[in-house]
């Protein structure tokens, strides 16, 4: 286990990721929002919470940390996600987050990662939930990537 202290500040949403609606690329490349089959919660923030635990329990971190935490963090990170769908043509999830991570120690900050990370999964069928479960599957591949690019020392 790593002493430093992780603080992770709420992933943004871009640009077509700000709505709730299950994404699905179908095979002529078009993108339709799902009006019926919809996130419990907005995508960008139910990630953040999703990496928030996956960080906790890797136990390769003294600590992590929410946004607003008054607790002191070695190292920030701030990222977007970039893209979370099934992709019918591909028959595949895919999930993108990228990712900087700041030394918050003096004398000044630094960038010590910044990557995009992209995590897939298999998609068996067309059906929502499936794709849902497969989306969840990206995103632990992400995050497994995410987890194991987080610099150890400064």
């Amino acid at each position: 286990m790593s002493s430093k202290v992780i603080e992770l500040r709420n992933l943004r949403a871009a640009p077509g990721m700000d709505s709730d609606a299950l994404q699905t690329v179908q095979p002529d490349g078009s993108v339709v929002q799902q009006f019926y089959e919809r996130w419990a919660v907005e995508p960008a923030d139910g990630v953040t919470e999703c990496l928030l635990l996956w960080l906790t329990q890797s136990g390769r971190f003294a600590a992590v940390l929410n946004q607003g935490s008054r607790a002191e963090a070695d190292v920030a990170l701030e990222g977007t996600l970039t893209s979370l769908h099934a992709d019918l043509g591909q028959r595949r999830a895919e999930a993108v987050i990228a990712i900087i991570a700041i030394d918050l120690h003096p004398p000044g900050r630094r960038i010590l990662l910044q990557a995009s990370f992209t995590g897939s999964f298999a998609l068996q069928d067309v059906l929502p939930a499936t794709q849902i479960r497969a989306q969840l599957a990206a995103l632990a591949d992400a995050f497994d990537q995410i987890e194991r690019a987080i610099p150890q020392s400064s």
